[in-house]
């Protein structure tokens, strides 16, 4: 053969080389890509969906708290009410239970000294 064709030969002999070689550090280079956006990106963005399903559902919760409030605070009121009206029934109860038991001391007097 020529020497033009031997050079050329060799010549794409060498950038055949050359290729692999530039594709394995390629191939290489995108194996360190995935595994950075594996560890970094990824997990991000798993983190950012579940933070959006989270201000959703916060959404979602501050429109029922909404139409929730108005019956929460009738209710607590009413619950209020029954407290007071609870504790005037105790104190009503007590001060009869009281009089009842001054009512009988004349009665206990006179038993102890042997009147009845």
């Amino acid at each position: 053969m020529s020497y033009v064709a031997d050079a050329a030969r060799d010549t794409l002999k060498a950038s055949g080389v050359a290729l692999r070689q530039a594709r394995r550090t390629l191939y290489l280079a995108a194996g360190v890509l995935a595994l950075l956006h594996l560890l970094t990106v990824a997990p991000y963005i798993a983190a950012s969906k579940t933070l959006a399903d989270i201000e959703a559902a916060m959404a979602a919760n501050r429109a029922l708290l909404a139409a929730v409030d108005p019956g929460v605070a009738s209710l607590a009121e009413a619950g209020k009410r029954a407290q007071r009206r609870l504790e005037e029934t105790l104190r009503e109860a007590t001060d009869d239970m009281i009089g009842r038991f001054n009512a009988l001391r004349p009665l206990i007097a006179e038993a102890q000294q042997g009147r009845v």
